[in-house]
């Protein structure tokens, strides 16, 4: 019988991670023996699903963790993300495992997230931070749709197409560098992600 894997059979050295980096994603915060043993059960029965939403958010932090620590998934060279299709077994939902791959590369510049699977790749959608002064709003027209967003937040724009459109202004925030910019995307599940948060 072949044996059962889980996402974190990817990962190398899973025990090597110090429990106070898992620790600071987590709002109710496990003394480090209990984290050291949690990870000790992930890295002997990987495919184990949690039950509980704290040992999911355990999950999360481990992940983002694994993922800084063993950054093959960012290929800057080519701007972009690759996420392997099996992580949807950490969560189902698309927009949270983009959001801790976010959390884990801290990408900047124009990136483009790619689902990978053994039959075909998808494109998932874009990311694009601004350099944000924090009076400014910012203002995007995506297709043919205007948004206006609050600097301070990531923020998730709609674009299902292959290719968006887009225009983007401000007063005083900039994206390369420049208040106006016109510029294109692939699109996808998640659209376009503004990293538009306060450095």
């Amino acid at each position: 019988m072949p044996k059962v894997t889980g996402v974190f059979d990817r990962f190398e050295n899973l025990e090597k991670i110090p429990a106070e980096n898992i620790a600071k994603w987590l709002s109710m915060h496990p003394d480090s023996a209990a984290i050291e043993n949690y990870i000790a059960n992930r890295v002997i029965y990987s495919q184990t699903v949690p039950v509980t939403l704290n040992d999911q958010n355990i999950d999360f932090a481990i992940l983002r963790e694994a993922l800084r620590a063993a950054p093959i998934y960012f290929k800057q060279n080519q701007k972009k993300i690759f996420i392997p299709a099996d992580f949807l077994q950490i969560t189902p939902d698309i927009k949270k495992l983009v959001n801790i791959v976010i959390d884990a590369f801290e990408p900047k510049g124009l990136i483009t997230f790619v689902l990978t699977a053994r039959t075909k790749d998808e494109i998932l959608g874009s990311l694009v931070t601004v350099n944000c002064k924090k009076e400014d709003m910012l203002y995007f027209e995506l297709e043919g749709k205007n948004f206006k967003i609050k600097p301070g937040n990531l923020t998730i724009l709609p674009c299902p197409k292959d290719h968006c459109h887009v225009n983007f202004k401000s007063q005083g925030s900039t994206i390369f560098g420049k208040t106006e910019l016109v510029f294109e995307i692939p699109g996808g599940k998640i659209g376009l992600i503004v990293d538009g948060r306060l450095s």
